[in-house]
């Protein structure tokens, strides 16, 4: 399974260590890859699958930044959540005290994200990808540790309260990381307030900044300008024929080049009852709906 990935050697050998790893490679492409599109759903780069992607990976624009860093967080959120499953051979949950957040009425306990363990696996992993020090594999990298702090930073404490009676005499808790759309839609704020580097001179050190500072944490960088997008390229499929939601929405996917409308009988399940004791019944109802096209 370790051979399907796009892997260097290094990785190869580190997702054949623990049998359980493949599977969480795929789930932390999908729900990589699906974030990303749901996030671009409505921009003219809409996250396509196929070799377009692996071009834009190739250049260094914003869209490379974003798929970088929503990468890495994705592999951290699925090698967290499989070492809490007990999926994973060399770790399990994450039941570290910690002593801030009890009181006598809390007891540390539960099976928590192992976020911890899956910072310190990807940033490893990653590393293994490139040994290079130029400004692109800087960035690369800055890009990636991005979604892995995202992830690291929306870490909540989860309790269950137990008692009698339904009463909360004393409650279990443990660490739950943020559901992964939450993770998504931060990383994308980071991508809309993203900041352009440029190279820096030998006296002035290797790490890319902007102007004369060096970027924050919580900013994605880039090097060069995007495509439009707009017509089909390398990078993208274009936006022709692309469905868009409302009048706003349509002149910027559409470029400008206006958009076709037409009238679709929609059909949904509607007025739902639940009949004793395990039936639900319901209606169907049609409503028209309006698609917008672009030319």
């Amino acid at each position: 399974m370790c051979d399907s990935f796009r892997l260097t050697t290094s990785q190869r050998r580190k997702c054949k260590r623990d049998p359980g790893m493949p599977q969480v490679l795929t789930e932390a492409t999908h729900i990589a890859a699906a974030e990303c599109q749901h996030q671009f759903r409505d921009e003219r780069w809409n996250c396509s699958l196929g070799t377009s992607r692996i071009h834009i990976l190739n250049k260094g624009n914003r869209e490379t930044a974003f798929l970088f860093s929503i990468s890495s967080a994705g592999l951290t959120h699925a090698v967290a959540r499989a070492c809490a499953n007990g999926h994973l051979k060399r770790c399990s949950c994450d039941d570290s005290y910690d002593s801030h957040v009890t009181d006598g009425s809390w007891r540390w306990d539960g099976c928590g994200d192992n976020v911890h363990y899956a910072a310190k696996f990807v940033r490893r992993f990653l590393k293994s990808r490139s040994t290079s020090r130029d400004i692109r594999a800087e960035v690369d990298k800055h890009n990636s540790d991005l979604g892995i702090r995202v992830v690291k930073s929306n870490v909540k404490v989860t309790c269950k309260c137990h008692g009698v009676s339904g009463s909360c005499t004393t409650k279990t808790c443990w660490r739950k990381m943020a559901p992964f759309y939450e993770i998504g839609r931060k990383i994308k704020r980071a991508y809309d307030k993203a900041v352009k580097v440029r190279y820096a001179s030998r006296s002035e050190g290797k790490l890319p900044f902007r102007s004369w500072e060096i970027p924050r944490n919580k900013e994605l960088v880039y090097l060069e300008k995007s495509p439009t997008y707009c017509r089909k390229s390398r990078y993208s499929k274009g936006t022709k024929g692309r469905v868009c939601k409302d009048e706003r929405s349509c002149d910027k996917v559409c470029c400008g080049r206006g958009y076709t409308t037409h009238v679709r009988l929609v059909r949904r399940s509607c007025q739902c009852e639940v009949k004793w004791c395990c039936a639900v019944h319901c209606n169907t109802c049609s409503e028209r709906k309006k698609i917008h096209t672009c030319k």
